[in-house]
């Protein structure tokens, strides 16, 4: 039993991990509360998702009339890693959308054994506002 393993073992069905994130919508002031607005215009400029204990996923972002692009977080560092050893990490992943927030989808997703943990997600807007309202 000398060659006996004593790390982490993953094991389990190969299934795709997947969140769509709801709409993201500017909700301007209102009297003591906030609501949307119509007379706003809101482009996404960027995105950042907040992880514990992950090896790596992708954010695919696809904007209505655009094709679907994706960025991908890896902690795989080529040359460093010895064979049979992996690292789950913990941090965050800025990434660009630079698009409207109507018709837009933005979906993490995780087809590899490994496990990703997602804490929070921040995004990043310009907002236009063509009114301003009183009360």
């Amino acid at each position: 039993l000398d060659d006996a393993h004593t790390g982490d073992v993953f094991v389990g069905i190969r299934y795709k991990m997947k969140y769509v994130f709801s709409d993201q919508i500017f909700k301007a002031k209102a009297g003591q509360t906030t609501s949307p607005s119509g007379y706003t215009n809101v482009r996404l400029k960027s995105g950042t998702v907040f992880f514990n204990k992950t090896r790596g996923f992708d954010v695919k972002v696809q904007a209505e009339k655009r094709p679907e692009y994706t960025n991908t977080y890896s902690t795989i560092n080529v040359g460093v890693e010895n064979i049979g050893t992996f690292s789950l990490e913990e941090g965050s992943f800025k990434f660009p959308i630079m698009t409207n927030n109507n018709g837009t989808t933005i979906t993490l997703e995780n087809e590899t054994p490994f496990p990703a943990f997602f804490t929070s997600a921040d995004f990043e807007m310009f907002i236009t506002s063509r009114s301003k309202r009183y009360g």
